[in-house]
């Protein structure tokens, strides 16, 4: 009864009932050194009463664990909450007691402020996991002796990490400098160009040019001399008026035979020059393509032919 009837007036009986048997089995823990268990029912019935004695209770297990700055929380909740006139004397001395024990843990409690950059504020930083308020960044920030974990980033940055160590009442400046996001590297599209293909049009002697010219000039020599040994073959009938013997006319026709058809031949070599240099072998290449074309001119005994040969490669 000298747990609740202090916040009786304002609890159901139910609430009464529950907080009584969490406060007995908390107790029961806490003497089997079972200080987890013994905080959480310990939790449990101050969130039921929210009374000095349930309060203290809790704040004693959380110093158990080495929670010091909840515990003190807890003290100073119980320090804060409302007098009831008809407060017993066993609450009056937790609510007392409390005070006191709040008193001797801020002694104990060591305290961190984080330094910032002047003007950066996008910043995100945590305390084991605990996110600090951008507000209450620049505030001391008490925390229990040993070992912390203190995370910074900036949105999209890469996140800055350290741990240090405090000792009992120990304070301390944590310098923050968590760098930005990144620069985006954003990559220049090429404009791709249509590609042209050009045909290349390479022309090479026809075959025929050498083949006339020699017949030209073959047939030309020929005719040239042999018309001279015919003349020469005349000669004494010049002499004379008259062949003194039928001997040089008959060598004259010869040679002259001879002259003609070495004109002939120089005709059809001269056709044939005429031939290959109007029509010199042409050959068409597409880059990229596999197709050769290749106009053709062709003269022979049995005809001709003209036309565009070509293959694949």
């Amino acid at each position: 009864m000298l747990l609740v009837s202090s916040s009786a007036h304002a609890q159901s009986a139910a609430d009464i009932a529950s907080a009584r048997d969490l406060v007995a089995e908390g107790r029961t823990a806490r003497d089997k050194q079972d200080f987890l268990t013994a905080r959480e029912k310990f939790r449990a019935a101050h969130a039921l009463l929210h009374a000095p004695i349930t309060g203290l209770d809790l704040a004693k297990a959380e110093v158990a664990l080495g929670h010091l700055a909840d515990a003190r929380e807890v003290c100073l909740d119980v320090e804060r909450s409302e007098k009831n006139p008809k407060e017993t004397k066993a609450s009056a001395a937790a609510r007392a007691e409390a005070s006191a024990l709040a008193v001797s843990l801020e002694k104990q409690l060591s305290a961190v402020q984080i330094v910032l950059p002047a003007g950066l504020t996008d910043v995100r930083v945590t305390v084991d996991d605990r996110e600090i308020p951008a507000a209450a960044l620049g505030a001391k920030r008490r925390l229990d002796p040993g070992s912390h974990r203190i995370m910074a980033a900036r949105p999209g940055g890469p996140v800055q990490e350290l741990t240090i160590t405090l000792a009992p009442g120990e304070s301390r400046d944590v310098p923050l400098d968590p760098k930005p996001a990144p620069p985006v590297v954003v990559e220049k599209k090429t404009e791709e160009k249509p590609v042209v293909l050009v045909p290349v049009v390479t022309k090479k002697m026809s075959p025929l040019v050498p083949a006339g010219g020699v017949l030209l000039a073959g047939g030309l020599v020929t005719s040239l001399g042999a018309g001279l040994f015919a003349m020469n073959a005349l000669k004494p009938c010049d002499d004379t008026k008259t062949c003194p013997t039928h001997a040089p006319i008959a060598s004259a026709k010869r040679w002259a035979t001879v002259s003609t058809i070495g004109l002939a031949v120089g005709g059809v070599g001269a056709a044939l020059l005429v031939v290959g240099l109007a029509t010199p072998k042409t050959e068409v290449v597409v880059p990229g393509a596999a197709l050769r074309l290749r106009p053709e001119v062709s003269v022979g005994t049995n005809g001709g032919f003209i036309g565009v040969s070509g293959g694949f490669q």
